[in-house]
């Protein structure tokens, strides 16, 4: 292999400039699924973390043919969940196995994939050195247990998937940071997390490490993210994190040693600009144009609502242009706006139009709106 060349700005992957539908990363090697449920890994491969060859490579590698829906990558290992066109679904792994973080029961490097379970399975994770999956709505995981990060209420390492605490059934997705790791639960969505707390990254109790799940975030995470000693939630249109703030890595405009849990929110999106309003029999049709920035979150929905003078609003939701208000009263004017949601919030209203609602009126009025 040629000698590696720092690149100071993107570069395309040999061979996968499209198709791919996800991408992971360990310490210094990557990996790529496809459509087509191709896996094809490339870099670092001192330990089999590639699963092909024995050797680093600059170029991607395919390792799984096909099958594939999701992927993992730790410092040294690499996993993949498999469907095959017959049979049940498997979890296969290679790489770096010293603390049985590949699965198959052994603490030996497997240079290429291994399968090490077998059921149905809709998620998977990997930490530094330990991997998780969920399995049937249960959450099992493998590996370097020495902070907890198992889930099993002990520090001993576990080569085979082994049950997490309490996290029999219900949950929807787990995420593994270096040495910790967390799942969402139910169909409310609530977040639980368990393994090295030295910075609070776990939970806000006095403990060095949670050895079962703790329940963080009663509800509607949609969301997370975990580096090496800070973890990140989406919920409820706004971002919370906890852990080490050494560098500012949670987002508060400061930064230190102490462990702290802040709450990141992001603004509403800006209002619809450019509304234009046609008649019709009893009912408004309201064009517009969606706002100039969702300012980070995607837009949801839009409302229109058209208001008489010193009446009753009426309403409508729907996601495009236009939207049309029905219920309206012919001959009587009205005053309509639009606004904008997303898990944020909702912005506030566009500027307003007036127009009195007539059967056959089909003249769209234009209106360049203030800021």
């Amino acid at each position: 292999m040629t000698s590696p060349t720092p690149q100071t700005a993107p570069v395309n992957v040999a061979g996968l400039t499209s198709g791919v539908t996800a991408v992971v990363a360990g310490d210094a090697h990557t990996c790529a699924l496809t459509s087509s449920g191709q896996v094809s890994c490339w870099g670092a491969n001192q330990y089999g973390q590639l699963g092909a060859g024995t050797t680093d490579s600059n170029q991607p590698r395919v390792v799984i043919n096909s099958g594939a829906t999701a992927i993992a990558a730790g410092d040294f290992h690499s996993c993949a969940v498999i469907v095959p066109s017959r049979g049940v679904t498997q979890v296969k792994c290679w790489g770096r196995n010293f603390d049985g973080q590949i699965g198959d029961n052994t603490t030996t490097d497997r240079p290429t994939p291994v399968q090490v379970y077998s059921n149905a399975t809709s998620a998977i994770t990997a930490g530094s050195m330990h991997t998780c999956i969920v399995a049937n709505g249960a959450v099992k995981c493998w590996g370097a247990n020495s902070a907890g990060q198992l889930g099993d209420n002990s520090t001993f390492n576990k080569p085979v998937p082994t049950q997490v605490s309490g996290l029999v059934s219900g949950a929807v997705d787990v995420v593994a940071g270096a040495e910790h790791s967390c799942a969402v639960v139910g169909a409310n969505r609530s977040l639980r997390c368990w393994g090295l707390n030295s910075f609070s990254q776990v939970s806000n109790a006095d403990k060095s490490r949670e050895l079962i799940p703790v329940t963080l975030a009663d509800n509607n995470v949609v969301a997370v993210a975990m580096g090496r000693m800070h973890t990140c939630a989406v919920a409820n249109g706004g971002i919370t994190c906890w852990g080490l703030n050494e560098h500012g890595q949670l987002g508060d405009g400061k930064s230190g040693l102490s462990p702290q849990t802040v709450l990141v929110t992001w603004p509403p999106p800006d209002p619809p600009t450019l509304v234009r309003l046609q008649p019709i029999d009893q009912g408004m049709r309201v064009y517009f144009t969606p706002p100039a920035s969702d300012n980070g979150t995607d837009i949801d929905s839009y409302t229109a609502t058209c208001t008489p003078t010193g009446g009753t609003p009426v309403s409508v939701i729907g996601t495009t242009s236009p939207l049309t208000v029905t219920g309206l009263v012919n001959g009587v004017s009205y005053l309509c706006t639009v606004s904008a949601t997303s898990t944020a919030g909702t912005s506030s209203a566009s500027g307003a139009l007036t127009r009195v609602v007539r059967k056959g009126d089909l003249t769209p009025i234009l209106m360049l709106l203030l800021d």
